[in-house]
């Protein structure tokens, strides 16, 4: 669980971007229901932002840690970004 490695890291240097969905979520019981594990520590939950730059820019710029989207939602939300911009 990439949960486990973060703690020492977290605040100490560069932002972390978490690749495995360890902190996708904000509600811990909706991530055991969803994913049919045990959630990530709350307090490493809360200091993380869900996003792509492209859609979540300012949170994204001040958060410590970024949970980002899988490739289904990263390929859906890159390619529909420029349809809602025009």
């Amino acid at each position: 669980m990439t949960s486990e490695l973060l703690p020492p890291f977290l605040g100490k240097g560069p932002k972390l971007i978490d690749l495995s969905g360890d902190c996708r979520l904000q509600d811990p019981a909706s991530y055991e229901a969803w994913y049919g594990k045990k959630a990530a520590p709350l307090e490493i939950i809360q200091q993380s932002v869900y996003g792509l730059t492209e859609w979540n820019a300012e949170n994204v710029q001040y958060a410590p840690l970024i949970a980002n989207p899988g490739c289904y939602p990263t390929a859906v939300l890159l390619s529909l970004l420029p349809l809602l911009k025009e």
